[in-house]
C-alpha cells in the first residue's frame, strides 16, 4: 500500500506549474455545442396563445335592465324576470352578475314602492 501524501500542494497536476500559469499559458476550456434538435434540456420554442373566448354579458345585462324597468312598469313580472336573469348570470359566472342581481332587487322593491305611492295619489284624488 502505498502512502501518498495528499495534501494540497500534491494535488495538482503534473503539467501545471507556477511558472506556465500565466494568462497566456493557459487555454480557455472549450465553447459547449450547441443542443441538438429535440433536446429535452433546450427551451420549447415560443407559440402565442391562443385568444380567449370572448366572455358574454348578456345575462348580466338583461338583468340590469329588467331591473330598470321594473320601477315603472310591472314589477311583479318585470322585476322577477331581471332577478331571474342576475341569478343565471351569476351561475355562468358573468362579471356583473353581482350589479345586475342588486340592480334587479332594487328595481323590483322600487317599483313596488312606486306604484304603492301612485296607487294612494289616485285614490285620493279621486275619493
Amino acid at each position: 500500500m502505498s502512502t501518498e501524501n495528499t495534501t494540497p500542494e500534491n494535488t495538482t497536476p503534473a503539467h501545471i506549474t507556477p511558472e506556465n500559469t500565466t494568462p497566456e499559458n493557459t487555454t480557455p476550456a472549450p465553447a459547449a455545442a450547441p443542443a441538438p434538435h429535440g433536446d429535452p434540456a433546450a427551451p420549447a420554442p415560443y407559440v402565442p396563445a391562443a385568444a380567449a373566448p370572448a366572455e358574454s354579458k348578456t345575462f348580466s345585462l338583461l338583468g340590469i335592465i329588467f331591473g330598470a324597468i321594473a320601477v315603472l312598469f310591472i314589477p311583479i313580472l318585470i322585476g322577477t324576470a331581471g332577478i331571474i336573469m342576475a341569478i343565471i348570470a351569476k351561475n355562468k359566472r358573468e362579471k356583473l352578475a353581482n350589479v345586475a342581481l342588486i340592480v334587479a332587487i332594487a328595481g323590483t322593491v322600487l317599483g313596488f314602492i312606486v306604484g304603492a305611492i301612485v296607487n294612494a295619489a289616485v285614490q285620493a284624488a279621486f275619493l
